[in-house]
């Protein structure tokens, strides 16, 4: 985070601050006397928006927005009832993309957040099985903006490009086609120097060309000590770190 903050959840001990500097840990438990608590202690996913603002994603009880400077929480959970909250109480993921915009995946759903006024309401988009174009399935794993603005959306059935207006383009695994995704849950998206995206999925990495929009497939065929990706970073020198079940491995610079 800004400032030197690192923030850190986890599943049973709630939102926790560690200051580098010092070496201290503050932490942010659900309090059911105090309203202006974290409203949920298993916490899925962070992330520190542009202006400072922490949003916390919980398991259980939706989307909780962190002020620092006042050290309280303001909440956003799912309401069947209004179709302009948040689709689901389960969130995995929180991203925000060139304009501001924050997109929040869910086990139901991919939101996106409007603030008018100092009101928070979400545009959902759910799987539609009539529509070619709606998302490919409900829960979203990752999403990530590449360098031309396009949104990509991982989902547990899935990649789906996002092309405006609640549409998407979907890229699935297809067994006969050895330039297709390797598995159809994706798990993390990122992009190299040169503009291709590096996908991770439940079955290996690939990385996609923008142009041709095929799919080159590395397994534990090609050295990965495992094919279930969890995470993807390309450090300075453009070496790509990759975090399975099997643990770290390396791939030389693209």
């Amino acid at each position: 985070g800004k400032d030197g903050r690192l923030w850190i959840g986890s599943n049973v001990a709630g939102f926790q601050h560690f200051e580098l500097e010092t070496g201290t840990v503050k932490h942010y438990l659900h309090d059911p006397d105090n309203f202006n608590s974290l409203n949920d202690d298993w916490v899925q996913c962070i992330y520190e928006d542009r202006s400072g603002i922490v949003w916390v994603g919980t398991y259980k009880k939706g989307l909780n927005r962190f002020d620092p400077l006042t050290e309280t929480f303001s909440h956003s959970p799912p309401d069947p009832k209004d179709p302009t909250s948040l689709s689901d109480q389960r969130v995995w993921k929180i991203y925000e993309d060139r304009s501001g915009t924050l997109w929040i995946g869910t086990t139901v759903g991919l939101n996106r957040m409007i603030v008018q006024d100092g009101e928070i309401s979400f545009e959902q988009f759910l799987n539609d099985p009539d529509d070619p174009e709606s998302l490919s399935d409900n829960k979203v794993i990752t999403i990530y903006e590449d360098r031309s603005g396009t949104l990509w959306v991982g989902s547990n059935k899935g990649l789906n490009k996002w092309l405006g207006e609640g549409r998407f383009k979907r890229y699935y695994s297809d067994f006969d086609n050895p330039n297709s995704l390797p598995h159809d849950m994706i798990t993390f998206i990122t992009e190299d120097d040169a503009g291709n995206l590096w996908i991770g999925t439940n079955g290996g990495l690939v990385p996609l060309d923008p142009e041709t929009e095929t799919f080159t497939r590395y397994t534990r065929n090609e050295g990965l000590t495992n094919d279930s990706i969890s995470g993807l970073l390309f450090d300075d020198d453009g070496t790509l770190w990759i975090t399975s079940k099997g643990g770290l491995t390396s791939f030389p610079p693209v």
